[in-house]
């Protein structure tokens, strides 16, 4: 783990380097994305689709839990849920954040586009005796923050744990920032540089779908964005009314990497194979496209007392901007 200091992070900007750049750091992030989408919605991949599926929910808040506890366990600690502490969940999933950020008394919204994902997070709270966590569905990308948030109870934390699959960052962090309070936080985890994940869908897809895998946006691009809103925020005069929700200039910047490990678990081959002919939207009939498959996992999944793991580097960035003074937003 390595941490930058504030002006070791400042200096990564392109603007303040004086670089010659035709698209600011936001167009190059939404364009990236758009490609990556379009990547997968050609391919006919099933794994954003999934994420309504019931069984997918539970399959994701169990492996998670069990097997990448060490990232919820940072996040955790850098949110210092208390009670009654105000804390947004974006990309909320099943509630593997929202659930005991909420045991432990902070006052928890968890938004998801997935109703499945959603529901499981209200059984679990439930069976848990969890006090209600506030659920919103839908995209945070889509949603207006003065119809679904309190501009008079803002959030002393904001998080996004790799769930920024999202066009318009720009617009969408801006949206983070007027729904947090003077002091407090946003975090933002997201994967940086490539992985053995990535190494092996860039071998797997010309094979299996005849083109080349086009991965996301990298976490450097992330905190570019960043750094050209401190930047653009940063000249904006002070409000003079607060009867408006407005944005808010940072205080603080800070970028941390961590290198984590992505698990996930399967009780036999049959089932690692099923898992994922579906996931990359694979017919059974397909045979070359299944052996395609099967060798992929052969060469990824490693036996683990009894069952086999799927296990990879998972090399992040968790950007930390603490919020400042409140200015005029002319966003909204």
């Amino acid at each position: 783990m390595r941490i930058s200091e504030p002006s070791e992070v400042k200096g990564q900007s392109g603007l303040k380097l004086g670089a010659a750049i035709t698209k600011t750091a936001a167009e190059r992030w939404d364009e990236q994305m758009r490609a990556w989408q379009k990547c997968q919605a050609v391919a006919g991949r099933r794994s954003l689709s999934a994420w309504e599926s019931d069984r997918a929910a539970r399959r994701y808040w169990e492996q998670v839990c069990f097997y990448q506890q060490e990232r919820l366990n940072l996040l955790i600690s850098r949110l210092q849920p208390t009670p009654g502490k105000r804390i947004l969940d974006i990309g909320s999933g099943p509630g593997v954040l929202s659930i005991p950020l909420a045991e432990r008394g902070a006052k928890v919204t968890a938004v998801d586009p997935s109703s499945a994902m959603l529901n499981l997070l209200k059984q679990i709270a439930t069976e848990r005796g969890v006090a209600e966590i506030r659920c919103l569905d839908g995209r945070w990308e889509e949603l207006d923050p003065v119809k679904y948030f309190d501009g008079n109870s803002p959030y002393q934390a904001v998080v996004a744990s790799l769930s920024l699959m999202m066009v318009g960052i720009r617009e969408s962090l801006l949206k983070m920032m007027r729904v947090c309070a003077p002091g407090g936080r946003i975090y933002l985890l997201w994967g940086r540089g490539k992985n053995h994940w990535t190494e092996q869908l860039s071998k797997l897809y010309p094979g299996l779908y005849g083109f080349n895998y086009v991965p996301k946006p990298e976490a450097k691009l992330l905190l570019e964005v960043v750094l050209e809103l401190e930047e653009e925020l940063a000249g904006r005069e002070p409000a003079i009314s607060t009867q408006v929700p407005g944005l808010t200039v940072f205080s603080d910047i800070k970028a941390e990497e961590f290198d984590f490990f992505y698990r996930e678990s399967f009780d036999s081959e049959a089932e690692a194979l099923n898992h994922f002919l579906d996931y990359f939207g694979v017919e059974e009939a397909n045979r070359s496209r299944v052996d395609l498959v099967q060798e992929f996992l052969g060469k990824n999944l490693r036996h683990n007392n009894g069952s086999l793991l799927l296990e990879h580097s998972l090399p992040t960035l968790l950007i930390t901007i603490t919020i400042g003074d409140t200015i005029r937003c002319p966003f909204f």
